[in-house]
């Protein structure tokens, strides 16, 4: 059957042709899709959706968890700054804050679902295989500002400086865990040793003041380019590095992504 005949009687299966690059016989199997109005999703909801199947499935999630200052919400906004987006778009009904990791990183998404009391089956897999979770209510994202925090629409290019005065040692982790890459090398080779942080300049800056702040009197490389929006901070020293987990209390944050901190030897 030729696909364009097709999208006349069954438009929305054609849509899944697309967006899967599927065959016209795997199109025909999924038979029975069902277009949803997202302009009707219930506040205080979780979206997710099987492209094959066309079914949207709803899961609550506690939106306290967003007004709290704790040590886990710190990390998750800290997170969030890195790998999150915040978008609210009125045209779209579209009021949200979501996170697409590596598969690898899946347990991250797992921890927010048991932070925000949501069932685990809200993180979806996108077409690109990204395990994917998006939290939508339109109340929450309108009515509260979530700036102390770093976090605003389009943050790459409208980035703040945070303002947050508490747990800040965890936010940083949680921005290192999403924005940070780090090297470690057991046998003291010092170029290897490095942890790495870049995101928008604002944003590095702040970092940078912020360690400091928290004690941090090691050498930090900042690498700023004129001509872009980014820029970036290097630890290298290896008692550096070092100093800088004790800092942030990295031993005692059972939250952390492991593979990116194991590998450290707090001596």
């Amino acid at each position: 059957t030729n696909l364009n005949s097709l999208h006349v009687i069954f438009p929305r299966l054609c849509d899944i042709y697309h967006m899967q690059n599927l065959n016209n016989k795997q199109v025909l199997k999924t038979k029975t899709y069902q277009t949803t109005n997202l302009d009707k999703i219930d506040l205080g909801k979780i979206p997710t959706k099987s492209l094959l199947t066309g079914k949207y499935r709803k899961y609550t999630f506690d939106e306290s968890f967003f007004m709290k200052e704790s040590p886990e919400s710190a990390y998750f906004f800290g997170f969030a700054l890195g790998d999150g987006c915040l978008s609210i778009r009125p045209e779209n009904s579209k009021y949200q804050l979501s996170f697409q990791l590596n598969e690898k990183d899946h347990s991250i998404l797992e921890q927010f679902c048991n932070w925000t009391s949501c069932s685990n089956k809200a993180i979806g897999i996108t077409t690109k295989n990204l395990h994917q979770l998006r939290f939508n209510n339109k109340k929450l994202f309108t009515e509260n500002d979530f700036s102390k925090w770093g976090l605003v629409c389009n943050k790459t290019i409208n980035a703040v400086k945070p303002t947050i005065k508490n747990n800040i040692n965890y936010f940083i982790i949680g921005l290192l865990d999403a924005d940070g890459s780090i090297s470690w090398n057991s046998n003291n080779n010092h170029s290897t040793n490095r942890i790495d942080l870049i995101c928008n300049k604002l944003i590095i800056e702040w970092y940078i003041e912020a360690i400091k702040n928290l004690g941090f009197d090691g050498k930090i490389t900042h690498f700023n380019p004129s001509n872009k929006s980014w820029a970036r901070a290097t630890i290298h020293r290896r008692k550096d590095i070092i100093n800088l987990c004790n800092i942030l209390d990295i031993q005692n944050c059972n939250f952390k992504l492991q593979r990116k901190w194991n590998k450290i030897i707090i001596e």
